[in-house]
């Protein structure tokens, strides 16, 4: 079944009305009036909703059926320094797809881009939108922007950042804790006394015997800690077709 996006919270028997890009999805995909599609609206709702007009760039559901679920009790934070948009749009995709709840950028004194313009904003946020929906998420990560690392200090129970000394500890030294922070720098890396204010308020763990670069950083710390820290959730918890 086809998924679209919807801000709205669902409520059973009303209808929503679709514009612009999910309107232009649903002609990609051929959808026809009757047909039903699931709609999520990033805040652990999924509902099942019946077309019932879709013309030029407008359509209109009819909500059938909703569902809901607790947020999960784990908490991923990652805090990334502003990057050139291509790695951030890569960032946003991938960890969404990897579960991330909250992504915090951050300026720091080595960021290619001093502040993210609106559209900018706009863009990264319709990236995870679609990374949400073609992974079959029902939340969508929040994105925040800060305009200094000092600003994002103190995010969540443990917190952890992206270490290039020899002698960081690998990350099979994260405690498995009910929130967990993760600062990965910018494309050209802190400075030292970044480093040394991170020293501060987080532990530095190696994500690699290589250099990576932030992009890579970013997926490859998401998927070691979601893998031992974040355990898949419970079969009744997974995302599935209705009953």
């Amino acid at each position: 079944m086809d998924r679209f996006f919807h801000s709205e919270t669902f409520q059973t028997n009303s209808t929503l009305l679709f514009e612009a890009e999910e309107v232009h999805h649903m002609k990609v995909l051929r959808i026809k009036e009757g047909e039903t599609i699931e709609i999520v609206n990033g805040k652990n709702e999924l509902a099942f909703g019946t077309v019932i007009f879709l013309k030029r760039s407008k359509a209109e559901v009819k909500i059938e059926k909703v569902r809901k679920k607790e947020p999960s009790k784990k908490k991923w934070v990652l805090a990334v320094g502003i990057s050139p948009m291509q790695r951030m749009e890569m960032i946003v995709e991938k960890t969404t797809e990897l579960g991330v709840d909250e992504i915090y950028i951050f300026q720091t004194e080595r960021s290619q881009k001093g502040t993210f313009s609106p559209s900018n904003q706009r863009r990264l946020e319709k990236i995870a939108i679609s990374a949400m929906k073609q992974c079959k998420r029902w939340d969508l990560p929040k994105i925040t922007y800060s305009s200094s690392i000092d600003e994002v200090a103190n995010l969540c129970d443990a917190q952890y950042f992206g270490d290039l000394s020899p002698n960081a500890p690998s990350t099979a030294s994260i405690s498995d804790v009910s929130s967990i922070a993760l600062f990965i720098g910018p494309e050209k890396g802190f400075l030292e006394k970044e480093i040394a204010h991170l020293h501060k308020v987080a532990s530095g763990v190696s994500l690699s015997w290589n250099v990576l670069r932030v992009d890579t950083a970013c997926i490859s710390a998401l998927s070691h800690v979601s893998s031992r820290v974040l355990p898949f959730p419970d079969k009744q918890d997974r995302d599935r077709d209705p009953e």
